[in-house]
């Protein structure tokens, strides 16, 4: 038997490493004969949850499994690791902009691709399956510039794993009998899936998908729309995203990439552009690919129609837009000195023997942020809190009023104002004014109706109001709940008294 090979996945506590982690350490990736390390990542706040996955490896009393390294600093995870499944990232929330997942999700992948570049191996595979998977894995290698580009690969094999069964439930016939399914250019909605290429074996011979299943206008029109919006179908369902599907194609990619790809099969991944297909360069875009002792290359040669080249452009499009904001969400990332004039960010250079990766200087403050001379009549009604019972009113204090009226949280959290410029007229204060609307409530009886509940009920009464806050969140809502209002905190200038 071989020596132990490290491999690190990180979200390691998170519920698609929890069905990925097994089939590692069971050898259905790396061989059968292939003794394993795991290195497991994740943030400090979900070190007892990964301890309890670190007692059911243990449990499983898998032969192969020789060691298992639970920490939250990256430059152990990552030390002399051969392959990582970086699982791990910001998810898209409600209301969220794509612009604003990835500026969140740069900080990730920068600490990452940092430690991968100073611990791995040189020859490390990098498989990225957090989302935006593809941006992601470029965002890593940007800062990983010792590790060659072709070590970082997003998954795309889930989307094709999706293909392969819709495909095979049309066509009649097992999953297994179908092959060479394409998914071009982004895991997004934008993603194109191409049956065109496809094999399907049906009552003994080798057809292309098209003759299997003699209906053109389903696979360009239906077939494409289900793959491309399968991910949010699953969520609709299941009330939560693809875990199983997405641990199981994670585990397939890596597979094809160490075991590489038979003869006439070619597989998909998110790789490094050389601008085949007309594919903008420099994106990590999903190819048809073919692997050999380790090492992938593109499948050339392959006829595009004008259908789906159109289709190619705009979902090329949307990577190069991803990697256009690049500059944009790197400056977030960077931490450092801010200045509020130019004169400012100058003297701090020449007086100081320092570099810097760069200088942000703010507008004026009357051209992009707040006006100083505003209308009474322009008042904004909608920022009024509608969601209470009772009725606000804005009053209006003009100067020769009580200026020095204190809002009742402010009196315990005032901080000196930093402007340089007052208000001139008046300022506005809201003064809540409170009526009795005479609401009637009528409760229903929840002994016949909702036996569910009584049960509910009696478990909570011995609960304190902590303990039902803690039930109803897990621990990752809690510190983005804790995260959030430590940015409020900041923003507003409040002192937090401990």
């Amino acid at each position: 038997m071989s020596e132990p090979i490290r491999v690190v996945v990180t979200g390691a506590a998170g519920q698609i490493a929890y069905f990925l982690l097994y089939i590692i350490a069971k050898g259905d990736v790396f061989g059968p004969n292939q003794p394993l390390i795991l290195h497991l990542l994740d943030i400090p706040v979900m070190m007892d949850v990964l301890q309890g996955v670190v007692m059911e490896l243990a449990d499983c009393a898998l032969p192969l499994l020789h060691e298992v390294i639970p920490t939250a600093d990256p430059a152990v995870a990552f030390k002399d690791v051969f392959a990582a499944f970086l699982v791990g990232a910001m998810p898209r929330r409600q209301g969220m902009e794509r612009k604003d997942l990835l500026s969140a999700n740069v900080k990730i992948f920068k600490e990452q691709g940092e430690a991968l570049d100073n611990y791995a191996r040189k020859d490390v595979k990098v498989l990225v399956v957090g989302n935006p998977a593809n941006t992601n894995a470029l965002v890593c290698s940007k800062y990983a510039p010792s590790l060659p580009p072709e070590n970082f690969t997003a998954m795309t094999r889930l989307d094709q794993n999706r293909a392969r069964a819709q495909i095979a439930e049309k066509a009649g016939v097992p999953v297994s009998c179908v092959s060479n399914l394409i998914i071009w250019g982004n895991h997004s909605s934008t993603q194109v899936p191409d049956a065109r290429h496809a094999k399907v074996m049906k009552n003994g011979t080798t057809m292309s998908a098209a003759d299997a299943i003699q209906n053109d206008s389903w696979l360009k029109q239906e077939f494409v729309e289900t793959i491309q919006k399968r991910g949010a179908a699953v969520i609709a369902a299941r009330k939560m995203s693809s875990a199983m599907s997405a641990a199981n194609a994670a585990a397939d990619h890596m597979r094809s990439w160490f075991m590489g790809t038979s003869n006439d099969e070619f597989v998909c991944m998110g790789v490094m552009s050389d601008g085949s297909y007309g594919a903008p360069k420099n994106v990590v875009y999903s190819f048809p690919i073919t692997i050999k002792n380790g090492k992938w290359s593109i499948v050339q040669g392959l006829k595009i129609d004008d259908f789906f080249a159109n289709m190619m452009n705009l979902t090329g499009q949307e990577l190069e837009e991803e990697h256009m904001e690049y500059p944009t969400i790197n400056t977030k990332s960077f931490y450092g000195r801010r200045f509020l004039h130019l004169e400012e960010a100058v003297e701090n250079l020449e007086n100081n023997d320092c570099s810097s990766d760069i200088i942000i200087i703010p507008p004026e403050v009357d051209v992009l942020t707040d006006e100083e001379n505003y209308s009474d009549k322009e008042f904004p009604m909608s920022s009024i809190p509608n969601d209470v019972h009772g009725q606000i009113e804005p009053h209006f204090l003009s100067s020769d009023e009580d200026d020095e009226y204190i809002p009742p949280l402010q009196k315990f959290h005032q901080q000196p104002q930093k402007s340089t410029r007052q208000r001139q007229n008046r300022k506005v204060v809201l003064i809540p004014d409170w009526s009795n609307n005479n609401i009637s409530i009528q409760m229903v009886d929840t002994n016949h109706t909702f036996p569910n509940l009584c049960k509910l009920k009696e478990v909570l009464a011995e609960c304190s109001p902590l303990q039902i806050f803690e039930k109803k969140f897990d621990m990752e809502i809690l510190e983005l709940i804790k995260d959030e209002s430590l940015v409020y905190v900041k923003q507003k200038m409040i002192t937090i008294l401990m």
